[in-house]
């Protein structure tokens, strides 16, 4: 699988990146035809944001957001719901 990581706004963290993107392949056991992934991170007033889209061969994308006060938590709030 292909994974994409767009900074907006922000620097994040190598190990966070990292982190998101080893997370991100694990998702390939729940589904194989997995093909890319498109990892956004942006930094508001209000919050520090993680999103994706996931393309599956075959079916609609899957999008799935995340707030927190630091990146590693908006991370991890994402996760969850993509699982």
């Amino acid at each position: 699988m292909r994974v994409q990581t767009t900074q907006r706004h922000c620097t994040v963290p190598e190990r966070v990146v990292k982190r998101a993107e080893e997370r991100l392949h694990r998702l390939e056991r729940f589904e194989p035809r997995l093909s890319s992934a498109d990892l956004v991170f942006t930094e508001e007033r209000k919050g520090r944001f993680a999103e994706a889209v996931l393309s599956i061969d075959g079916a609609d994308r899957v999008f799935a957001k995340g707030e927190g006060p630091e990146f590693r938590a908006a991370v991890d709030v994402m996760l969850d719901r993509l699982s």
